[in-house]
């Protein structure tokens, strides 16, 4: 592990672009999984793999296509269950997900390591790796977070919620002699969790009651300011609040304490900070904005809409459109089952006034020509002011005024661009295809 460091440290410090050089080196493998340096070294061991994902998030190496064929051909030796849980946390680092890839060295790992004689903290990262890379095995992630929740203190318990409920898999049951949160980072998992799952809980669980509740005890576990809250769950507060105000204000946020109120009114938006995007995702969410822009669509890409990201969003209509790439959805052979957190961000888009238009990764790959992107970009925006002209004026935004949406009601009266669909234009069956070909379970 030292000498594939040294050798690709020396390497690219020889080199005037590092990754082109890291590049052309994973294009070229050699015999046996021998990397072509001097001299020549392997990378069969899952050790020398982690090595080699240090270097790519030293150097900012993101290439997805060079990564993926070397993770799929290499024959993975495990050298010791820190080196695999290690190269997995290093590949989810620099934004690679691999279905394939986790499962099967998961499966060498846990066949060679019982998960019942592992420590408590691997079956956390065990855990973290499979929400990161968002891969539901739900034997293994059933016997893990009954051991945690059975012998983990009280924190681990609140972590392990978090990741049930981003992974979609949040039980009733379990919420029934679950503990009181004792620290900000305890309410705010619980309060996220709570969120993601509400569609799932809201017929068994008083969801108003255990908001009111986490809220509440958020504020009297802080002190001063915001010096007890995690940066890292800073952005997720500012989410949650405005979730509460847009989705459960007369429910929750009216009946709150007027301490609670200014604890929350002053946090500011938060910053969600940099994502991670696969070259991908990129691609296809340029060509969505290459065909709005040649449409006459002044948008936007990237924005913040109070404290979500959004892929585009319109200047002159309330429209968002999302690319729903593979990343999006939960890899468990299906890949149909959409990811808890874009699910709740749209239900509080929705309640912003905002008509959300998703765009799945399957159907746009079907669409061969720009021609047939176009009708199907201008489709889908009709429809999606048809909905918008048909709602009221409602009191939806926390900042105290009130949005409305003036759509004309009848068609001919639209003076912005494109804006009408003439029947010829108009489609004769849904633009619908089949889903994807489901991808290879790995037994674990």
């Amino acid at each position: 592990m030292t000498t594939l460091r040294n050798s690709l440290e020396e390497l690219c410090s020889r080199s005037r672009h590092p990754t082109k050089t890291l590049r052309n080196l994973l294009r070229n493998p050699g015999e046996s999984g021998m990397l072509q340096l001097h001299p020549p070294v392997a990378i069969q061991e899952t050790s020398a793999l982690s090595a080699l994902f240090d270097c790519f998030i030293k150097l900012g190496f993101r290439d997805e296509r060079q990564i993926r064929p070397l993770m799929r051909e290499i024959s993975f030796v495990i050298s010791s269950l820190d080196s695999s849980l290690k190269l997995l946390e290093n590949a989810s680092k620099i934004g690679y997900v691999d279905e394939l890839v986790t499962g099967s060295l998961l499966a060498k790992t846990l066949k060679r390591y019982d998960p019942r004689t592992i420590s408590l903290q691997d079956a956390m990262r065990i855990l973290r790796i499979m929400q990161t890379q968002r891969y539901r095995h739900r034997y293994l992630i059933d016997s893990l977070t009954e051991r945690v929740l059975r012998e983990g203190d009280t924190s681990q318990r609140f972590v392990v919620f978090r990741i049930l409920a981003e992974l979609d898999m949040v039980d009733s049951s379990r919420l029934v002699d679950f503990p009181r949160p004792v620290s900000a980072s305890d309410c705010i998992d619980f309060a996220w969790g709570i969120l993601l799952q509400e569609n799932k809980l809201a017929s068994s669980v008083d969801i108003p009651g255990m908001l009111r509740d986490c809220l509440v005890a958020l504020v009297d576990t802080k002190t001063d300011s915001t010096s007890q809250i995690p940066e890292s769950c800073e952005h997720k507060l500012v989410m949650i609040r405005d979730a509460i105000y847009l989705l459960h204000r007369e429910t929750v946020y009216r009946n709150l304490p007027e301490r609670t109120k200014s604890f929350l009114s002053g946090l500011g938006d938060g910053n969600p900070g940099k994502r991670t995007e696969s070259r991908a995702f990129r691609r296809g969410l340029k060509q969505i904005s290459d065909t709005l822009f040649s449409e006459n669509v002044a948008h936007s890409v990237h924005s913040l809409v109070m404290s979500f990201m959004v892929d585009i969003v319109e200047r002159d209509r309330k429209i968002i459109w999302e690319y729903d790439s593979r990343d999006r959805f939960y890899h468990d052979g299906s890949e149909t089952s959409k990811s808890s957190y874009h699910v709740f961000k749209r239900r509080v888009l929705n309640a912003m006034g905002y008509n959300v238009i998703n765009i799945p990764h399957w159907q746009w790959a079907k669409m061969g020509n720009k021609k047939l992107k176009k009708d199907y970009c201008r489709t889908s925006r009709f429809l999606a002011l048809t909905d918008m002209g048909k709602s009221v004026e409602t009191d939806r935004d926390p900042r105290c005024y009130k949005v409305s949406e003036c759509m004309p009601s009848e068609p001919s009266s639209w003076d912005f661009h494109n804006e009408y669909v003439h029947n010829k234009q108009q489609p004769k069956q849904s633009w619908v295809w089949n889903k994807p070909i489901p991808t290879l379970r790995v037994a674990i």
